[in-house]
């Protein structure tokens, strides 16, 4: 009823027809029926709802660490590729379908992996990159380039989300603030990473409702890609993944770091 008088909750309808509401509309439900409990009618507790959600903060990383509520770490640009590379390179592995989504910051930072995520994109139901584009582009055989501006909080966060039936991981970093940095690999961020499904699930879902305030049908594509059911956490999958990014990362600092002018 409330669907079909006020267009909420938004559901995403399967083949079959049946209605699967991610949950951020769950917790918007909640906070609609809070609001029916302080007196308002109906209609004005959805609006006051739908005004809250609008508020909130387009932050993947805040969205996960509200989530889990880790403490996260101190790492160098240079060590957040690493990580976000033995992710990307563990669902290449699982040979999983779904949702692969990256938020990049600038759009030279997309550029240098683009052909990287050509591939990651090949497996993929639906991929999407975000970066300061000047504009939405839908390359054929890449992911959605979307675009976001410089008020976005997304402007300051690097971000990996990978969710597929039987492969969850996400990685956010937000940019610590610097005098100078010496090089663009030596730029600082805090960083926390999941592997837990519901707040993978989350991170996706976040993803989405930003790009959906910039390209709704590129949204809706995405959505259809996330219309699995949240399974439990699956250890196996949550320790190869960690191994693969130790790895990486003690690979990576053992390297010598390039001059600057190939950073």
């Amino acid at each position: 009823m409330w669907e079909a008088r006020h267009g909420f909750p938004r559901p995403v309808r399967l083949q079959s027809g049946h209605r699967r509401y991610p949950v951020s509309e769950a917790d918007l439900v909640d906070l609609v029926l809070a609001e029916r409990r302080r007196g308002l009618s109906l209609p004005a507790s959805i609006t006051s709802a739908l005004a809250y959600a609008a508020r909130e903060p387009g932050s993947i990383f805040a969205s996960l660490r509200r989530r889990i509520g880790d403490r996260p770490q101190r790492l160098t640009k240079r060590a957040l590729v690493a990580l976000s590379r033995a992710i990307e390179d563990e669902y290449l592995a699982s040979g999983e379908r779904g949702l692969l989504a990256g938020s990049f910051q600038r759009p030279a930072h997309y550029r240098a992996v683009a052909p990287r995520w050509r591939e990651l994109a090949r497996l993929a139901s639906a991929s999407m990159v975000l970066a300061s584009f000047r504009s939405t582009r839908r390359p054929r055989g890449a992911p959605v380039e979307v675009p976001i501006s410089g008020r976005d909080p997304l402007i300051r966060e690097w971000a990996v989300i990978c969710d597929a039936p039987g492969f969850a991981a996400c990685l956010a970093g937000i940019e610590v603030a610097m005098d100078r940095p010496a090089t663009d690999a030596d730029r600082l961020f805090e960083v926390i990473w999941s592997f837990d499904p519901a707040a993978v699930r989350d991170a996706a879902e976040l993803t989405i409702s930003i790009v959906a305030a910039n390209d709704p049908r590129v949204a809706e594509r995405a959505r259809t890609a996330i219309t699995h059911p949240v399974a439990p956490a699956a250890p196996a999958t949550a320790i190869a993944t960690a191994d693969r990014m130790v790895a990486y990362l003690a690979e990576e600092l053992a390297t010598p770091a390039p001059p600057p002018w190939r950073q």
